[in-house]
């Protein structure tokens, strides 16, 4: 199942449900530009590309393909996500840390992806702002307690200190409903009928970048506007669903440790 897109109409997520949520801590980026990543990437040979648990990493140095294990956070998940790689006059970013996140934004209990789901959310051919970007593809100075959302990056005072709350960070949301074609956002609390109601995934994404507003950004894949994350479903199913019912269902936060 190989989809892109980031349609629907954004619903008023209540500070409850945001609550229940699964925080999936990445330990390290897995891969450095440039790197290929899955097709479903639209094809473009760049793209952040990490895991959370029991993969190899594949770094292309100097045109030789390097792969190295790395620490598992998240025991039960082989998953891959990306996002693009941030520019800044031309050069790479290295991103300082990830998290991925599986939430609620509707007021019934998600269903496991399924085996072989592979979307990507956003537009990475985008040249301007993109639809709903405010609530679904957006930067803001903070990790998880800022509260006001920028389209491009912008200058956010300490983020060099290495803490999660100063960090310039970038935030993808994916939508939840599933239609056996394309993901859609919830419409208020709930998706529509005949659609199986998936997790919220998010990505965030955190830079040691104070400067960003003052400086020249882009994406690698083009305009700073073209936003996008990535997700190859790699979960054991019966681990994902037991995440389900006792963190998102319950509504409480589950952070795994290390």
């Amino acid at each position: 199942m190989r989809r892109n897109g980031a349609r629907g109409t954004t619903g008023a997520l209540t500070r409850r449900r945001l609550a229940a949520a699964l925080a999936l801590s990445v330990v390290a980026i897995a891969t450095v530009a440039p790197v290929a990543p899955p097709a479903s990437a639209g094809g473009r040979n760049d793209g952040e590309i990490f895991y959370l648990c029991y993969r190899k990493t594949r770094t292309r140095i100097s045109h030789r393909l390097v792969e190295t294990w790395r620490p598992c956070k998240a025991s039960g998940d082989k998953g891959l996500y990306w996002t693009p790689v941030l520019l800044r006059d031309g050069a790479r970013v290295k991103p300082h840390k990830s998290h991925v996140y599986l939430r609620n934004g509707t007021s019934v209990t998600p269903v496991a992806f399924p085996s072989g789901f592979d979307y990507v959310w956003g537009n990475p051919r985008a040249t301007s702002k993109q639809r709903n970007w405010s609530s679904q593809l957006f930067w803001q100075c903070g990790d998880t307690r800022a509260s006001t959302h920028f389209a491009t990056p912008p200058n956010c005072p300490n983020a060099d200190n290495g803490e999660g709350e100063t960090a310039l960070t970038l935030i993808v949301r994916f939508g939840q409903c599933w239609d056996g074609m394309k993901l859609t956002w919830p419409s208020g609390s709930a998706c529509p009928s005949g659609t199986k109601t998936f997790p919220k995934l998010e990505i965030h994404i955190q830079y040691t970048v104070p400067d960003a507003g003052s400086s020249k950004m882009s994406l690698s894949n083009g305009s700073i506007y073209g936003i996008y994350g990535g997700f190859s479903n790699g979960w054991a199913p019966a681990t994902l669903q037991t995440y389900i019912d006792r963190c998102i269902a319950s509504g409480t936060s589950c952070h795994l440790s290390s």
